[in-house]
């Protein structure tokens, strides 16, 4: 027992003093986001001669954004990044479209589309509202009404997320011109290696730091802004914590960013004609981001080693490949380790605490 014991605490000091803190991503992902902006606008500018008017938002989101420390063992496959589409908003039913939306980013005239709940949680559908948001060169706005023809669809495609960017220029003419910009955007869907689930993968190669070379895979996912918290998840920032975690400034930062929509649909939609077509999920990607990035070191720590379980140990090729076991991934992991923060007191994750047996309580716990 004393030797186990002894182990334990040789585990967790080595894992403590040898965990790498930044209060950002790291710099290679930053480097990254960067390089890829950069490679992908000149290879745009290469083949349309035109160049970027700045439409787009790259958000890191996933591992490479959750991780402040520098993971020891790699369990990261790859960089998620979600693209935000600047013509378009969406809005929880029953609300009024905002009137400002230069503190977001956004362009100057958006459309609105209007979210419906589906029968399946988190799951929703957008109806395209009456009006846009326009703004003039003196930073005021104003919300317009539309006139839409019977040609005009009421509810978003899934389909091709193109479909926004289209429709915006049919309705918005001659308020602004989005040549360049369907462009851009048709250049940067069309030219994926593989499409899995929401997100387009990509593949390469950059340098940065003028003598460094990472070979990159790239998942990145199209969506669209909600600026507010929205009603489907309005008892997470209200419901009984008793440990205080997350404290209240950083639940008010993850109200404050509100939320986005993604395309993707539920399991049990995709052979339904319609659904399939027409069916988003609300993603929580920045909210996330934001709570990860609160958690203590100890936290954080236990969280990538048991990534590092599950992905190394639990998840071999047998039994990934085995389709009558059911499946683990990142995203139980995540899940588990979020409601335990709020559930077990700060003096469980203290540093004097054996990492192992941390571990080992979660793994039981999943």
């Amino acid at each position: 027992m004393a030797d186990e014991d002894e182990l334990h605490r040789s585990v967790t000091e080595f894992m403590l003093d040898t965990c790498h803190y930044s209060p950002r991503s790291s710099e290679v992902n930053f480097y990254l986001a960067r390089a890829m902006r950069e490679e992908l606008l000149k290879e745009f500018v290469r083949n349309y001669q035109i160049y970027d008017d700045g439409y787009l938002e790259w958000f890191i989101s996933g591992s490479s954004a959750e991780f402040y420390i520098k993971p020891l063992l790699s369990c990261i496959d790859d960089i998620d990044i979600m693209s935000r589409v600047h013509l378009a908003i969406v809005i929880p039913a029953g609300q009024n479209p905002p009137t400002e939306l230069s503190d977001y980013g956004l362009k100057s005239t958006v459309l609105v589309y209007e979210i419906v709940d589906s029968h399946q949680p988190g799951y929703v559908y957008l109806h395209l509202q009456p009006y846009m948001v326009q703004g003039d060169v003196g930073g005021h706005y104003a919300v317009q009404h539309l006139e839409y023809t019977g040609n005009v669809p009421q509810y978003l495609s899934n389909v091709h997320t193109l479909e926004i960017e289209s429709l915006a220029v049919q309705l918005m003419q001659p308020h602004v011109c989005f040549d360049c910009l369907l462009l851009y955007l048709d250049f940067i869907l069309q030219n994926p290696q593989e499409i899995h689930g929401p997100a387009l993968k990509h593949g390469g190669t950059f340098q940065y730091l003028q003598q460094h070379t990472l070979t990159f895979n790239l998942d990145m996912v199209k969506c669209i802004r909600c600026l507010v918290w929205p009603p489907q998840a309005a008892d997470w920032p209200t419901r009984s914590r008793n440990h205080s975690c997350p404290d209240s400034a950083t639940i008010n930062t993850v109200i404050t960013n509100g939320c986005d929509v993604v395309r993707a649909v539920h399991p049990s939609c995709r052979q339904d004609e319609w659904m399939s077509k027409y069916q988003w999920r609300l993603s929580f990607s920045r909210a996330e981001v934001t709570l990860l990035n609160s958690w203590t070191p100890v936290q954080q720590i236990v969280y990538h080693m048991l990534r590092f379980v599950v992905k190394i140990v639990i998840l071999t090729k047998d039994y990934v490949n085995e389709p009558n076991l059911p499946k683990l991934s990142n995203y139980h992991i995540k899940t588990l380790m979020l409601w335990q923060c709020e559930q077990k007191p700060q003096s469980w994750w203290s540093a004097e605490s054996s990492l192992i047996k941390l571990c080992s309580s979660l793994l039981y716990k999943l």
